[in-house]
């Protein structure tokens, strides 16, 4: 990709300011529905 568009990619990583929890239904997706999801994260 740099080579494309000739510079450095650079990310900066910092704290973030909020956190929004999200609704129960997405809590431990995974584990709700391992049948479904083949890879795990």
């Amino acid at each position: 990709m740099r080579k494309k568009l000739g510079k450095k990619i650079v990310t900066e990583v910092v704290r973030a300011k909020e956190f929004y929890p999200a609704e129960e239904y997405h809590q431990k997706y995974y584990k709700k529905h391992s049948i479904l999801c083949h890879l795990r994260i």
